[in-house]
């Protein structure tokens, strides 16, 4: 009975249907109060929800009872990260990658904390661990271009974020950063078009239009650059910073 109620959470989370989810995941816990993977399924349905301290403590249950239960680890590490915490982040991935290596979303996800505290170098590596693992993770490899082009490896950013949008062509964010990677390329056209696949697929990516603004200033079409500014602050203000 209890595995049924742990698998009715895990497939009520993968549709998106969460409060289902933790409902099915309470409803194991009723069931069997010790069992780990149930508090770790909980916490992870929490975690979507953005119900961060009780995902939190879901998942510290979960350690509680068993330790080495890698997805436990990284349920935390994403948590602490959301809530500002990135070196206890950083800490429970680790301790999720020394429970298993091959674990690529938590590689990703160590890749994503690692970049947010300026800590590029590692940052690449993680990505290209996780790749190395599962190279059909689209948005690792946009994360990798995004990351590359910044520090100023446009070919590889360019190949990096081709493949990203040839696994997945619906990936605006992809598309994005292919547009910014090939405008730092001097390829304005191909910049362009890109960015404007990204703001089909997705108009309220403040990233795209920003990337947009840029490739209109460095095309020298400065009218054309300011609404496309304009739009990215409008959407995320932080832009400004």
């Amino acid at each position: 009975m209890i595995d049924k109620w742990r698998e009715e959470g895990t497939r009520l989370r993968q549709q998106g249907m969460l409060a289902e989810a933790v409902a099915a995941c309470r409803r194991a816990l009723e069931i069997a109060p010790k069992d780990a993977e149930a508090w770790n399924e909980l916490a992870h349905a929490l975690r979507f929800q953005g119900q961060l301290a009780e995902a939190r403590e879901a998942a510290e249950r979960a350690l509680k009872l068993n330790p080495g239960l890698a997805a436990a680890w990284f349920n935390l590490g994403a948590v602490r990260v959301a809530q500002a915490d990135a070196a206890g982040g950083i800490d429970a991935y680790h301790k999720a990658l020394g429970l298993k290596p091959e674990f690529a979303e938590a590689w990703s996800n160590l890749g994503i904390a690692l970049g947010g505290q300026g800590r590029r170098d590692e940052e690449i590596d993680a990505y290209r661990r996780a790749l190395a693992i599962n190279p059909q993770l689209a948005m690792v490899w946009s994360n990798l271009g995004g990351t590359l082009g910044e520090q100023g490896e446009t070919d590889e950013a360019i190949a990096a974020n081709r493949r990203a949008v040839e696994i997945d062509p619906q990936l605006a964010q992809g598309w994005s950063n292919l547009g910014d990677a090939l405008r730092k390329a001097d390829q304005f056209d191909r910049a362009l078009e890109a960015c404007k696949r990204a703001l089909e697929i997705d108009p309220g990516l403040a990233a795209a239009w920003n990337n947009l603004g840029a490739i209109r200033m460095s095309g020298g079409e400065f009218s054309d650059a300011v609404p496309a500014f304009r739009r990215a602050l409008e959407l995320n203000p932080g832009l400004a910073q």
